[in-house]
């Protein structure tokens, strides 16, 4: 009767890497409760995981429509467009989402992220730039600077920006264990 329980189980499940179980227990909280938005955002991401784009695509645009205002959501559809090779299409998504949602730091880095497949390092790092001013403490945003820079350079820079993305990321994990 507890929507929340099957989906904390399919979390679980899927942490455990018992994806198709965790499926069986977000449809049952899907069942109890079609409006909670986060078990969509679950059921993406687990899809996305699995390769199966065309149902994450489809739960994270319902988590998108109950929540609008929220980054996550076009954040993991626009990711999970670039997988299935629309980076068009996720260009376009990243970008008018940003007309609404400046200060995302999150969505700056994805723009980045997607504008690096396209081997379009100048525009990645600008977006990268972008994320770590937003948010200094972002680790993938460094990383990811780190990456575009390995291909335009300083070289020392990029190697910088790995660094501080491997201290962020320490700090994280000690933070998280406290």
């Amino acid at each position: 009767k507890y929507a929340s329980a099957f989906h904390l189980l399919a979390l679980a499940l899927d942490n455990l890497g018992e994806r198709h179980q965790a499926f069986t227990m977000y449809e049952r909280a899907l069942a109890l409760d079609p409006y909670d938005a986060d078990v969509y955002l679950n059921v993406g991401t687990a899809a996305w995981g699995l390769r199966m784009f065309e149902g994450a695509e489809r739960a994270f645009r319902a988590y998108i429509e109950m929540r609008p205002d929220c980054p996550k959501g076009y954040n993991n559809l626009a990711g999970c467009l670039r997988d299935m090779g629309k980076l068009d299409d996720a260009i376009e998504l990243v970008r008018t989402t940003l007309f609404r949602m400046p200060d995302s730091a999150e969505l700056w880095n994805s723009l980045g992220t997607i504008m690096g497949e396209t081997c379009d390092f100048e525009n990645a790092r600008t977006f990268y730039l972008e994320a770590q001013r937003l948010n200094p403490k972002m680790s993938r945003a460094f990383h990811n600077m780190g990456h575009a820079l390995s291909f335009i350079g300083p070289l020392e820079d990029s190697v910088a920006n790995y660094t501080r993305a491997l201290d962020l990321t320490a700090r994280e994990f000690t933070d998280r264990k406290s």
